[in-house]
């Protein structure tokens, strides 16, 4: 597999999740904290690396999957990889939530969607 079509996937992926962190940000805002108004520098610097290398990793791994391993079956593979992804980081760090637990599995159903929609987006270009 050619390597532009590696970094185009990724790009492509790359921009929905930082999509994706910035709506996750403003529609859920800090209670009591006000944000301050920062250039795009400070932004990315805050909340851009990781949905980059998130997105890099799932490429090479979606990069795998297309390349040699199959090519149908790809909603079930990012289905798990997104479940793999979410379920044990909500459990583990918002195990104290006293909000219940419907908000937890909201979140996670918006995160798994999160990873097929990527998912979508590499089979699009890697397939």
């Amino acid at each position: 597999m050619p390597l532009s079509r590696l970094l185009l996937a990724w790009a492509l992926v790359g921009a929905w999740f930082l999509v994706w962190e910035e709506l996750g940000r403003r529609l859920a805002p800090r209670a009591g904290v006000k944000e301050r108004q920062r250039g795009v520098g400070a932004w990315f610097r805050a909340h851009g690396r990781l949905p980059l290398a998130e997105a890099a990793l799932l490429t090479l791994v979606a990069g795998l999957w297309f390349g040699s391993l199959g090519h149908g079956g790809w909603g079930l593979l990012f289905a798990l990889l997104g479940l793999l992804i979410e379920v044990p980081s909500r459990f583990r760090f918002g195990h104290r939530a006293t909000d219940g637990g419907m908000r937890r599995w909201v979140l996670i159903a918006a995160g798994v969607g999160r990873v097929l929609v990527a998912g979508g987006l590499l089979a699009w270009r890697l397939d």
